[in-house]
């Protein structure tokens, strides 16, 4: 195995190759991938936060600032977290590409050549190794932060004398898991394991009281000052807006692709109907959600990808917030229905991306007025109340400096995810009898994004309540929710597999029992 501090000159001879290619920001990316090779690193163990933004060449430039914390930490291992699995795959195809040491894909999308390869991958022995969020929360759920010293599991021993890049943290670092993963980046300090969290939209939870147990070391990355990024897009705020508004913005930028991003996969399906028959032959309207499978959603994005590149005047791509992070194109002008500050900063990383249409490219962030196509998200209304209070506030449209501000506004009108984080220290803390999980189950079953350790709450919660007959609005809920082909998540949960007479698999627990072609329901004592 290639000591990874030899890939060193093929880093620098790479990234001479790209930031030669004609782009508008090329003199920006050289500054930027100087400042990475060429700044002094901290003394200290850190957390270091790169502020950069899109288009300046931060995945070789990192990945350089990575190298060098190796030789200086005696690291010997770099694993790149990624939000997303096409991102997973962009980056083990260029990393195999662009270095000759070995590189492993560890997520749900990677490819084995033998037994070896996948055991090495799978336990992060790689130089360097590709993965998603969903395994390093997996690793991160046998880590209890809380305490004052921390020893690591056998599960999270893969991660010590680690550089972790976190990339698009902001994708999936939540202000409901950040106390756990930021406390867990601070405890791996001592064990040699480094983090780089990029993303410029990610709030400083460590600026905001309550949200971490201790005080975190941060180190900040960011363009060096004297290099000033020239206005790609300009943002502009609207109220009230109707479908009609939307066709002029379109029929103002003939000869420009554009891009239309909904908070609902409802109305992004409506929209997108709606205007491929509103204008025919004339445009070609495309559609991307995050309910498309997989293949077919690569598939779709490789042709939209190509009528991009041909800066393609008659192509608008509807969509929802699925592209706003892993997907390397450019639009010349973009319509986002508004969200969190974060989210539309990541909307405005897609359009004008390189400065190729010039500069200000218009990118405006409205609000549905009465419209019978639209569905709001209700999620998101204290999201949208704290983005108008941004903005009025300022002199220029809020950007990502402002993300921390947001999320202090947004917490303070939702303390609940406050108390939820105190439960869950609690249950760290307390072990969890059937009382404290009584307490926890209206919060748990209100979260819906996946955390693994929120995750074996909630399945313990469910087990208690199926065994002891307590088949509750919460607890039936969920369970109707899950779809029967995910049989893990069954398993988790405590239901046996069997097999009916046709060999088709049905999920039993005592009486309730679980099957695709009949749903959930409950054995009589006859059927038993």
């Amino acid at each position: 195995m290639h000591n990874i501090l030899e890939q060193i000159p093929n880093l620098r001879k790479t990234a001479a190759e790209l930031v030669q290619l004609q782009s508008p920001l090329q003199k920006i990316r050289e500054a930027f991938h100087l400042e990475c090779s060429t700044r002094r690193l901290p003394h200290k163990h850190v957390v270091h936060f790169c502020t950069a933004p899109t288009g300046v060449g931060k995945t070789l430039a990192l990945l350089a600032y990575a190298m060098r914390l190796c030789e200086k930490y005696n690291a010997d291992r770099i694993i790149v977290v990624t939000p997303f699995l096409t991102l997973c795959r962009q980056h083990e195809s260029n990393y195999k590409e662009w270095f000759t040491t070995d590189i492993g894909n560890a997520s749900s999308s990677g490819r084995y050549t033998s037994k070896k390869d996948r055991s090495e991958t799978k336990k992060w022995q790689k130089e360097i190794t590709v993965t998603s969020y969903v395994d390093l929360l997996r690793t991160f759920s046998s880590l209890n932060p809380y305490k004052s010293r921390m020893d690591l599991s056998e599960k999270a021993e893969k991660l010590a004398n680690t550089i972790l890049i976190l990339d698009d943290a902001d994708q999936w670092i939540q202000p409901h898991m950040a106390p756990h993963v930021l406390g867990c980046l601070q405890h791996l300090l001592a064990h040699n394991c480094h983090s780089i969290l990029i993303s410029a939209p990610l709030p400083r939870y460590w600026e905001i009281d309550g949200m971490i147990p201790l005080p975190m070391p941060v180190v900040e990355i960011a363009l060096p000052a004297n290099v000033k990024i020239p206005s790609r897009v300009k943002m502009t705020l609207h109220d009230n807006f109707v479908v009609r508004d939307i066709i002029n913005i379109i029929n103002a930028h003939p000869n420009e692709p554009g891009v239309i991003v909904v908070n609902t996969v409802h109305t992004a399906i409506l929209l997108q109907v709606f205007l491929q028959k509103f204008y025919g032959k004339k445009k070609d309207v495309g559609l991307l959600t995050g309910k498309l499978a997989s293949y077919h959603r690569r598939e779709k994005e490789r042709i939209y990808a190509e009528k991009l590149s041909r800066r393609d005047g008659n192509f608008i791509l509807v969509a929802t917030s699925c592209i706003q992070a892993g997907w390397d194109v450019s639009f010349g002008y973009g319509l986002r229905e508004a969200a969190s500050l974060a989210d539309i900063l990541q909307t405005r990383g897609r359009i004008n991306r390189s400065g190729e249409y010039g500069l200000y490219a218009p990118l405006h962030v409205f609000t549905f007025g009465d419209e019978p196509l639209a569905k709001p998200h209700p999620g998101l209304r204290k999201a949208i109340a704290c983005l108008d209070l941004l903005w009025t506030n300022t002199k220029y449209p809020p950007g990502p400096e402002r993300c921390t501000d947001a999320m202090r506004a947004l917490l303070t009108q939702s303390p609940s995810v406050f108390d939820r984080q105190k439960r869950i220290k609690n249950f760290a803390k307390l072990n969890a009898h059937k009382d404290t999980l009584k307490t926890l189950l209206p919060d748990l079953f209100s979260n819906t994004t996946a955390f693994p350790p929120l995750d074996c709450i909630k399945n313990r919660v469910i087990r208690e309540k199926v065994s002891l007959g307590q088949l509750d609005e919460d607890t039936m809920e969920y369970l109707l929710s899950i779809n029967p082909g995910q049989a893990k998540l069954l398993e988790r949960i405590g239901f046996k597999r069997m097999l009916n007479r046709a060999g088709k698999p049905y999920y039993v627990l005592n009486n309730v029992v679980y099957s695709r072609d009949t749903g959930l329901y409950i054995k009589t004592d006859q059927e038993e």
